[in-house]
């Protein structure tokens, strides 16, 4: 789950959810958050400032409104041991410790603001407080804080009751697929691939033994402003596991603002994704890869087309797009190849695949005829939930939600299949991980 604002209520905005999960930022943004950096760093002068409660908590606020949680977690909790009793720095530490993905904390520091201020509702407490415990699996516990919020909430309100309601659906879900037996187990690929940053959508190179991802990562330049970049990697796997990734592929140049999504079968074209102009393609030819172009139609309509599957015979295209006539948010589309080489329309995968939230990431096994891919709705337990829909006699099926443990509380996306479908890949910000979003090995029972 992400927050995008802890002062209202967290809704649904798609362009926003999508360029997170991307960890894009526009130019005009990077530049503004540059210089907030460095009025942390003038401001704190260095990683122990001094000061008082509310020297700290300013402080704290700066870094806070910069999505510099470390930071600010660490002024919070001084502010807290000035004063334990502050509101607003133990509901601040909570929610920095959600965003850092550690919900066990967070739960106690919203419990202490809500039994500080149990009526008070500028900040949502009781609304974080349920979401804590709905990240860490506790979700009766969850439930009974979302019901009371509810309680309290004006009928008026009704966008969000509706995410109330959402919330509480995840909730029974969740108490469903936890209880199911487990279908496979989940391994991090531990710190050879993932890193402090988000390490995210995995796709191999032909005979899987290499594997490319993208990793955000955040540092310094030559005048100590922090950014964020982009970054292609790629790690091979040798028998004894994954050698250390290496931030270089081929003489490929990562390009501003472009984020790896996907290649095609032969190894020789990259998908990308650029924040505000789409898709992309870049051709290997002559041994060098050129620029990326725009994919063009029908893949250029809508404010955002964000993932795309090729199929291994290059006659299909899965993407997702929030073009018009779609059910709600991003929707998944197919487009065909036609008799001149030129894709033809987009059509809409339908009800039993799209709804009225953000559905991503495809993948298809063309051996099964199954497609993967990742929701906001159907039955999810929290987050993204990775699911999966059989082409039969020419419909999709209803969507099949994977289950626990591939599925967690938190985002689950870009699921992929190895070749001989024993093993899988996919990215998730679960709690647990090195930080970010990590990468995970699905292991499948053998038969």
């Amino acid at each position: 789950m992400k927050f995008s604002n802890p002062n209202v209520p967290p809704g649904f905005s798609k362009t926003t959810k999508q360029l997170k999960h991307f960890n894009i930022r526009s130019r005009g943004k990077a530049i503004l958050k540059m210089l907030g950096v460095f009025l942390i760093l003038v401001v704190c002068g260095g990683a122990a400032p001094g000061g008082g409660e509310k020297s700290y908590i300013r402080k704290a606020d700066t870094a806070f409104d910069l999505e510099n949680y470390t930071l600010a977690l660490e002024l919070y909790r001084k502010a807290l041991e000035v004063n334990p009793k502050n509101l607003k720095a133990n509901y601040k530490t909570g929610y920095c410790y959600l965003e850092l993905h550690e919900p066990k904390k967070a739960k106690v520091y919203f419990k202490i603001a809500f039994d500080i201020a149990p009526t008070f509702s500028d900040y949502l407490i009781l609304l974080y407080l349920a979401e804590a415990h709905h990240q860490d699996y506790e979700f009766e516990k969850a439930k009974q804080y979302y019901q009371q919020e509810m309680a309290r909430t004006p009928r008026s309100d009704k966008p969000y009751i509706q995410l109330l309601q959402k919330r509480i659906d995840e909730c029974a879900a969740g108490v469903i697929l936890l209880n199911k037996p487990s279908v496979a187990e989940v391994i991090n690929l531990g710190n050879s691939i993932n890193t402090v940053f988000s390490d995210h959508i995995p796709v191999f190179m032909p005979g899987d033994s290499t594997m490319l991802f993208t990793t955000r990562y955040r540092h310094a330049d030559k005048h100590g402003l922090l950014t964020d970049e982009e970054k292609l990697m790629y790690a091979t796997r040798h028998d004894g596991g994954w050698e250390a990734t290496t931030p270089e592929f081929g003489n490929y140049k990562n390009k501003l603002e472009h984020g790896l999504v996907n290649i095609s079968p032969s190894g020789r074209r990259l998908y990308t994704f650029h924040s505000t102009k789409g898709l992309h393609v870049s051709d290997f030819d002559n041994g060098n890869w050129a620029d990326p172009k725009p994919l063009g139609f029908p893949f250029d309509e809508g404010q955002l087309n964000v993932s795309i599957f090729i199929t291994p015979d290059n006659k299909y295209a899965f993407f997702s797009s929030n073009r018009p006539g779609g059910m709600g948010g991003l929707d998944l589309y197919v487009a065909a190849r036609e008799e001149d080489g030129a894709w033809g329309p987009a059509l809409n995968l339908g009800p039993n695949i799209n709804t009225a939230f953000d559905d991503d990431a495809p993948f298809v096994d063309p051996v099964t005829n199954t497609l993967y891919f990742s929701s906001l709705g159907h039955n999810t337990m929290g987050g993204f939930d990775i699911f999966s829909s059989k082409l039969e006699n020419g419909s999709w099926s209803a969507a099949h939600n994977l289950g626990y443990p591939i599925n967690s509380t938190h985002d689950d996306l870009y699921f992929v299949l190895n070749r001989k479908r024993t093993d899988a890949f996919f990215s998730s910000n679960r709690a647990g991980g090195f930080g970010g979003k990590d990468i995970y090995q699905v292991i499948f029972p053998s038969n």
